[in-house]
């Protein structure tokens, strides 16, 4: 008899009150997981912003301790970063990291989902390339890598999420547009 009234009540289903403790439970646990999602997506807009505002210190500090011109090649077009220098010749190449190495050019959009770099104004440089002198200061090169002038406004970067970073002529200064 005890196997009969467990399998008619196997067969049966869920009561009422199972159904409900369940939706229940699940629509608390769809509550706090929404909110979760945003920060997400916060935190990779911050993410991408800091990384824009790094490779500009960078360069602005490789130039410094190099003595040679170097920058960040920006592109709209695959939202591509390259960290450049001019080499002992004139021409532009990819700046070397500290082993020796070419520096990877990075792809904001791929590495930073949702995020893309929407415009570059390097002010007169035709090659999306902010510049920095030996002493730091922000300027403008030619095709060729002949030096063009120094920024008298400021060169900025803007990412799709709204963000941007400004570098500030003369001084070289990154950062955030407030």
């Amino acid at each position: 008899m005890t196997n009969r009234l467990m399998t008619s009540r196997a067969r049966r289903g869920f009561t009422l009150l199972e159904v409900l403790v369940v939706v229940t439970i699940m629509s608390i646990l769809a509550v706090s997981a929404v909110p979760t999602l945003g920060v997400i997506n916060d935190t990779q807009k911050g993410s991408a912003r800091d990384e824009v505002i790094r490779m500009l210190e960078y360069a602005r500090a490789r130039a410094v301790a190099s003595g040679r011109p170097c920058g960040v090649q920006a592109s709209t077009l695959g939202s591509m970063m390259t960290m450049v220098q001019v080499a002992a010749d004139g021409s532009i190449e990819p700046m070397l990291d500290p082993f020796g190495v070419d520096e990877e050019p990075i792809s904001i959009e791929n590495k930073f989902a949702g995020v893309s770099i929407a415009s570059v104004d390097a002010q007169t440089d035709a090659l999306e390339t902010i510049w920095f002198t030996y002493n730091a200061q922000p300027h403008s090169r030619l095709a060729d890598g002949s030096f063009g002038q120094i920024n008298t406004a400021n060169a900025s970067i803007t990412l799709s999420s709204g963000d941007q970073i400004l570098v500030y002529p003369y001084t070289g200064f990154v950062e955030v547009a407030p």
